[in-house]
């Protein structure tokens, strides 16, 4: 995934994406009025009149470590010029995409393992959503869809990867519960989600009880 990102910030979501970073780590506002200076402003005004994201700030708050990174390593790395900072920093950034895509397969690849799909037959199916599905085609972008995906089947790792006669621990239901809140907080559409997962706990409690 890292070999093949774009390793650059170039449509207007990375875009508003970056710049809201930016804005948290510099300034500890979801404000970008970069957006607007750079004419590639397209959220919304909030009540104080400060021009916001149309997304929440899930996504660049995960972002804030890669963000400082990339920054550090702009500024101390020898023989870095001054023009090729913004490259460095925007490496750092897609860098995220391609971990969080990565962090997606395996934890796929967990999931089924622990439903006892035989090791062969997890790996390639865990190899299929790699590498034949969008999530191999947004690791290279800054977008916020391999977080997301990231989030929903760590959510399902935490409830269901263990043997499914044992109840849920009260600390998984929160772990499970924060990563997808968290997931909300990235896309307020992914509360769609909350109800498949709330269905896919009943089931499983149903099927534990004895008939």
């Amino acid at each position: 995934y890292f070999l093949f990102s774009t390793g650059r910030v170039r449509t207007m979501d990375e875009v508003s994406a970056a710049f809201q970073v930016e804005s948290l780590a510099r300034h500890g506002t979801t404000a970008i009025p970069q957006a607007v200076d750079a004419k590639m402003f397209y959220g919304t005004f909030d009540r104080f009149g400060r021009p916001q994201s149309p997304y929440p700030p899930g996504q660049a708050v995960a972002l804030l470590p890669w963000y400082a990174a990339g920054q550090y390593v702009a500024r101390h790395l020898p023989g870095v010029a001054a023009g090729a900072r913004d490259v460095i920093g925007d490496f750092f950034l897609t860098g995220e995409s391609a971990l969080f895509s990565a962090l997606a397969a395996a934890l796929a690849l967990s999931i089924f393992l622990q439903l006892g799909i035989a090791p062969k037959s997890s790996l390639a199916a865990a190899a299929i959503l790699a590498l034949a599905t969008p999530l191999a085609a947004y690791s290279g972008w800054l977008f916020s869809e391999p977080l997301a995906a990231a989030l929903l089947l760590g959510a399902a790792a935490v409830l269901f990867i263990q043997p499914p006669e044992m109840p849920i621990p009260v600390w998984r239901a929160l772990s499970a519960g924060a990563l997808l809140g968290a997931a909300v907080w990235v896309r307020p559409t992914h509360v769609i989600a909350l109800p498949v997962f709330l269905a896919a706990v009943l089931v499983r409690d149903d099927v534990r009880r004895p008939h």
